[in-house]
């Protein structure tokens, strides 16, 4: 499957607050490509990393900058993890309610909704750092890359070990590896995807969108085992699919052969819609493959 994303190309600011020229923008990506070449300390090569990122993602360089932030989230200094409290809790709760139903399918529309919410709170309390990892990763669904390179990367050092974190890093690992330059390279990068992604999923497993990532994952890899093994998980955990996925996993277990496993899904998603255009066109179709 390949991962889409907007770009929306924002200017990079001095500290000054005047945008900074492309040739400025080169010659600091120059300097910090010297200093990366000396002898340093783990979390000084990892903020060198998170620079270089931002000064990419200002040249329009995506890829590169994606590559040099993940190397800044494994540089990172760890730190014992942050628990929430009961005000953070509650907006946490209603955020990520949005992140995972997304509106009408549409995680784009979900990040507007969240920022237009919670990001002056956010902004207002930079301790709360599931939020603000949360508010990172709806600017990078609206291609605000910037902007979540600083959101996620301040608040990653606290919550490196948990779901969000995982599928975040997941995801970009498997953004690259669909522009890597070698099979070799691809290849790490879909391990180092499926890693993270795996385990996100084991600490969530009824993360709907994660399943359909990790599903079209498999079924580009012609992994119909993991495919299955999805579908069941999928089942099993009594994991809210989302309207437009009920047809789509349905015809899945039937290309697998396995029409009672389509039923389950199909009977699953009965009890979360009382009617659904999509849960009856589903049904059709299992119908015409049933023996």
């Amino acid at each position: 499957m390949k991962i889409k994303y907007i770009l929306v190309l924002l200017p990079f600011l001095a500290i000054s607050g005047r945008a900074e020229s492309f040739e400025e923008v080169k010659e600091k990506i120059s300097c910090y490509q010297t200093q990366l070449k000396a002898e340093l300390p783990d979390m000084e090569r990892g903020g060198i990393h998170y620079q270089l990122a931002q000064a990419y993602f200002c040249e329009q360089e995506t890829d590169r900058a994606f590559h040099h932030f993940l190397s800044a989230l494994k540089m990172a200094p760890r730190r014992e993890t942050v628990s929430m409290g009961e005000e953070e809790q509650k907006l946490f709760d209603e955020a990520i309610g949005l992140y995972e139903i997304q509106v009408g399918g549409d995680p784009v529309k979900s990040a507007e909704i969240m920022i237009g919410r919670y990001e002056e709170i956010a902004l207002a309390h930079e301790e709360y750092l599931h939020l603000n990892m949360l508010i990172g990763v709806a600017y990078a669904n609206l291609g605000k890359y910037d902007l979540f390179f600083e959101k996620f990367y301040h608040s990653y050092p606290s919550l490196s070990d948990t779901f969000l974190a995982a599928k975040t890093e997941g995801i970009l690992y498997l953004r690259l590896s669909q522009h890597g330059t070698s099979p070799e390279e691809r290849h790490t990068l879909e391990e180092e995807a499926f890693r993270s992604l795996d385990l996100a999923l084991e600490k969530n497993p009824r993360d709907s969108n994660l399943y359909k990532v990790l599903i079209f994952f498999a079924k580009e890899k012609n992994n119909d085992q993991f495919i299955l093994t999805y579908l069941q998980k999928m089942v099993k955990s009594d994991v809210p699919i989302p309207r437009g996925d009920i047809y789509l996993y349905v015809r899945e277990a039937v290309a697998l052969g396995k029409v009672k496993l389509g039923q389950e899904i199909i009977n699953k998603a009965s009890t979360l819609y009382e009617y659904s255009r999509a849960i009856t066109t589903a049904q059709e179709y299992l119908n015409q493959h049933k023996g």
